[in-house]
């Protein structure tokens, strides 16, 4: 091992001792500013938000955003491989199969969305009426 590489391995077991001896210690009150901390920067929408069918819809949606981007960059990849082919048959067939794949993914990522829309719409309509004695027909 060289001197160089001895020296970083110091320090880096320093810094890391020093990191587990330091975080316990301020994060004894950490919790409170924490907290109010994510309230002031949560959106208007979300502060107090206790209803388990908002905060499945929001982790939904937030999937699937997710999906989508990566869909996206996908499709991206797919024409790019297609773009660099350079005339060679099968570069030209694997980014075709690649934006293909791409294409049908957002499709359904897309249908995902739309059925879990009708799905928390239909759950919070149901249970929004529960206990009123209202029954809503469709």
């Amino acid at each position: 091992m060289t001197l160089r590489a001895k020296i970083s391995h110091i320090f880096t077991t320093v810094l890391l001792a020093c990191a587990v001896l330091v975080i316990p210690i301020s994060a004894q009150g950490f919790g409170k500013t924490l907290q109010s901390g994510l309230n002031a920067a949560a959106p208007a929408e979300l502060k107090g938000v206790n209803d388990p069918t908002v905060i499945i819809g929001n982790m939904v949606s937030a999937i699937i955003g997710v999906f989508g981007a990566a869909l996206f960059v996908y499709l991206l990849w797919g024409g790019f491989k297609y773009m660099t082919a350079a005339g060679d048959s099968k570069k030209v067939e694997e980014g075709i199969a690649t934006i293909r794949n791409a294409i049908i993914g957002i499709i359904i990522i897309s249908l995902s969305y739309a059925i879990s829309a009708y799905v928390l719409d239909k759950l919070t309509s149901a249970t929004s009426n529960q206990g009123q004695g209202q029954v809503q027909e469709t």
